[in-house]
């Protein structure tokens, strides 16, 4: 906590701050590109939302309108607490990945509009229809060209049943959707259409007892034109093969091991086949002339789990494979992993996108009219729809992701010396103190992607991580430090070698926990020493420190945040520090210390705020053009009884006075996003000129995606832009007697593809996802 006696400089009105400290420095670029450009990053976009959402229902591509290429209908909840609203919309799609929405009065009107359960063109008019059961009806809405839903029309079944699963498919052969329903009464019906979506019942099947419980899929698994069913259900399917007068015979019952289960022609022989996903990877069962389904080929790919399907996305006439899920961990990162296939029917290595917030529903479709594949999910973290553009070879235009698991901790540099920006990461594990972590080094390609990294073990968790030559050899050498008690070492040093790598680890006990590390020459004696939260070690030059000069005037509470500069322009390097939560809780508290360019310091300007929100991140940066140092960070959190709002979370920050004292002025707000949505701006905050017009910009992450504000020159920003990325926060439950712990996700700033342009790499669990600028 921050010394008490120290002469307090208390802002009026000073809400929600929330540091973002962060150990990127500012990126410097030439001005080559247009002033005010948008910036613009190779990223898949949330084409619609269903506003500040916290739930996704249901989502289906169909052709709602006549525009061309796929809409969607998606249905979720908005979580403006304390009131919740359901919501069903449709996405009408414009081209080019543009997308509108539209109240579709879509689903259970009772209940809110919970939103339709699938659609399908029931009366031929070329437009999607809209099924929904409705306790023991099912209800039926037809579409219009303007992506709405007409007057429900309701079935009900015989007996009081109620609908468990259903399904469409033309089982009589004359052309139209007719309906397969499995029911509470354990009895299969099956509906025929008249052509108008007006259904009867034809044909009921009892069934053993809890089949009703199971699934039902449709396909012509013989080959005759005719729509069959299988039914799914208690580790079994069995076939029902369609006659030519619609009804159903009984096929055979096979034992299976996987879920889900998609129908799909595998082999291109005309015969619908099923693919399962099993824990250690794909099984499919394959059609044949006599309705018999065989075993088919089993395909190992470890960890798949998820929603899935399978298409051809590189236009090869082979199946590939698409997973959307979110991984164990931490932080729970989302994802959607594509498998291409091979000629020899298994499938190569994945491309993992880091994509949404929670995806619940992945479809498949061409949603640019382009003739590709796209991917497109629905996500329950925003009630959003995220969408991956097919750009061809079975590549999609996203945030592609190195996978790097708990990786937190982030920076660059060109540690093999080719030329090419490399990244090094920390792996921080979920365990109980003392345990041991890892860094991974991945070489870069000037290219989209980065080759396989290099793993080195260090002797604790480890956290936050620097790069510098500490021995004057000319490699980059690398230090990780801690934020966990009870482990071994706080600080550990792998130093560089000539071939790129690095020596194991030494590991040390400087006396400091800290979520950041900035190795630069405090002292000016041509050696890099370490800043940490606790303080100032100075660097020996040979790889080693001197013992911890604590910073004067506070206790260290594992809530502090610095960065470092020189902000009183008198050529020393100072240091300010933020810490959070000295009132009950909440508030905030920067304090200047001034530095004497020997490695000591001495307190200014301390700028006291009971009434922020805590502070996550911060650094210094010259936001006006030939102006001081500014101080930027981000916030979050509800305290004081400041529950939602714009100011709930974002980035602001201190306006340095430019007169050489050091101090701070007027306060500044750059980005903002509320609390009841996925815009919670709780990441690391960085700078940049990310849009190449000559003034400085800031990004921050939100859970999902990397948010931007393009700079004025003049401490005033534009309005913020969101760019899908995984990006969270991990928060470490560990065993009773130590407290959790939230290590937030990092980023780092560097022109990865050798263009001039700065790009953004970010850290989840999943791993290392790549924001690559493709500004004009």
């Amino acid at each position: 906590m921050l010394n008490r006696s120290t002469a307090c400089l208390l802002l009026p009105r000073v809400r929600q701050i929330f540091i973002l400290a962060s150990l990127t420095p500012a990126f410097a670029m030439p001005l080559a590109l247009a002033q005010g450009n948008p910036v613009k990053f190779v990223a898949a976009p949330t084409v619609a939302r269903g506003g500040p959402g916290s739930g996704a229902y249901k989502a289906f591509a169909g052709r709602f309108s006549r525009n061309g290429p796929l809409d969607v209908v998606f249905s979720g909840v908005t979580d403006n607490s304390p009131n919740s609203v359901n919501f069903s919309e449709t996405a009408i799609n414009q081209g080019n990945g543009v997308f509108t929405t539209v109240d579709n009065h879509g689903g259970r009107a009772n209940d809110g509009l919970t939103g339709p359960d699938f659609g399908a063109d029931l009366n031929g008019d070329g437009i999607t229809d809209a099924v929904t059961s409705v306790y023991n009806q099912i209800q039926i809405q037809l579409g219009s060209v303007d992506g709405t839903f007409g007057d429900a029309s309701f079935i009900t079944l015989d007996g009081g049943a109620s609908p468990n699963s259903y399904a469409v498919g033309d089982f009589d052969g004359n052309g139209t959707m007719d309906m397969v329903v499995l029911t509470s009464n354990d009895t299969m019906v099956i509906l025929f259409n008249d052509g108008a979506a007006n259904f009867h019942p034809a044909f009921t099947y009892q069934l053993p007892a809890g089949a009703g419980e199971g699934g039902v899929l449709v396909g012509d698994f013989n080959g005759d034109k005719l729509a069959d069913v299988a039914l799914i259900g208690n580790g079994t399917v069995t076939l029902y093969l369609a006659t030519h007068g619609g009804a159903l015979t009984r096929g055979t019952t096979y034992t299976i091991g996987g879920s889900p289960v998609a129908v799909v022609d595998v082999n291109h022989d005309a015969f619908a086949d099923l693919a399962l996903l099993t824990p250690t990877g794909v099984q499919y069962m394959l059609g044949s002339a006599s309705g018999q389904l065989t075993a088919g080929k089993k395909i190992t790919v470890p960890g798949l789990t998820g929603e899935l399907v399978f298409a051809d996305f590189n236009n090869d006439g082979l199946l590939d494979l698409a997973i959307a899920g979110t991984s164990p961990g931490p932080s729970s990162p989302s994802f959607v992993s594509v498998y291409l296939g091979t000629s020899t029917g298994s499938f190569g290595s994945p491309t993992v996108y880091g994509i949404g917030n929670s995806p619940v529903t992945l479809m498949a479709g061409d949603f640019y009219g382009s003739g590709k594949i796209d991917l497109m999910t629905f996500d329950s973290g925003d009630a959003g729809l995220s969408l991956l553009q097919n750009i061809g070879g079975g590549h999609f235009k996203g945030a592609p992701v190195t996978h790097s698991i708990n990786a937190t901790g982030i920076v660059a540099g060109d540690f093999n010396r080719d030329g090419k920006q490399d990244v090094a990461v920390v792996n921080t594990p979920n365990c109980k103190a003392p345990c041991k972590g890892t860094v991974t080094v991945f070489p870069g390609t000037n290219s989209n992607y980065f080759s396989p990294g290099t793993t080195y073990a260090i002797g604790m968790h480890g956290v936050a991580i620097a790069a510098g030559d500490l021995n004057h050899d000319g490699y980059l050498d690398l230090v990780v430090v801690n934020s966990f008690p009870g482990d071994a070492a706080d600080t550990s040093v792998l130093l560089g070698k000539a071939d790129g790598t690095f020596q194991a680890a030494r590991n040390y006990n400087l006396g400091s926990l800290s979520n950041d590390a900035v190795l630069i020459d405090i002292n000016k004696d041509g050696k890099l020493d370490l800043v940490t939260a606790g303080g100032v070690a100075l660097g020996k030059g040979d790889g080693t420190f001197a013992a911890r000069k604590p910073f004067p005037g506070f206790g260290f509470d594992g809530t502090l945040h610095f960065a470092v500069a020189d902000v009183n322009g008198d050529g020393k390097l100072d240091v300010v520090l933020v810490d959070s939560g000295n009132f009950g809780g909440c508030g905030s508290e920067f304090q200047v210390l001034l530095g004497d360019g020997k490695g000591g310091f001495t307190t200014g300007q301390n700028i006291s705020n009971e009434f922020g929100q805590p502070v996550t991140s911060m650094t210094l940066a010259r936001l006006r053009a030939g102006g001081a140092y500014d101080i930027v960070y981000s916030y979050v959190g509800g305290c004081n009884a400041q529950v939602g709002g714009e100011t709930f979370s974002g980035v602001a920050g201190y306006i340095g006075d430019g007169h050489g004292t050091g101090t701070f002025t007027n306060e500044f707000s750059a980005l903002s996003g509320e609390e009841f949505s996925d815009v919670i701006l709780n990441g690391p905050v960085v700078v940049a000129d990310f849009n190449g017009d000559g003034k400085v910009d800031i990004g921050t992450g939100t859970i999902g995606h990397f948010a931007v504000a393009l700079g004025n020159g003049d401490e005033t920003f534009q309005p913020q832009q969101l760019f899908t990325a995984d990006i969270a926060n991990q928060v470490y439950t560990v065993p009773t007697g130590q407290i959790s712990r939230v290590v937030p996700g990092g980023i780092v700033v560097a022109d990865f593809l050798k263009d001039g342009k700065p790009d953004v790499v970010l850290t989840s669990g999943l791993g290392v996802a790549r924001l690559y600028n493709a500004t004009p």
